[in-house]
């Protein structure tokens, strides 16, 4: 990756984005249908390296609602 472009607690608050993402219900395939949002050296970047690693311990799925069950978030302003 290109070094310098970002501070290294910056750097790692990022690396922690994309693995909290990856590592949730959905999010490899996400990475599957969205990567191309991003370049060539990140991708392989993510793919190589972030993948592979284990989440942070106190990683939680990321969303609107909970992973866990019930159902959807309903339209109150019908």
């Amino acid at each position: 990756m290109a070094e310098g472009l970002l501070e290294p607690p910056l750097w790692m608050g990022w690396e922690l984005v994309i693995m909290n993402l990856v590592a949730a219900p959905g999010g490899r395939e996400f990475w599957k249908e969205r990567g191309y949002l991003f370049g060539e050296e990140f991708r392989r970047h993510v793919e190589g390296d972030l993948m592979k690693r284990q989440p942070h311990p106190d990683a939680k799925p990321m969303g609107a609602f909970s992973i866990s069950g019930g159902s959807l978030p309903t339209n109150h302003a019908e």
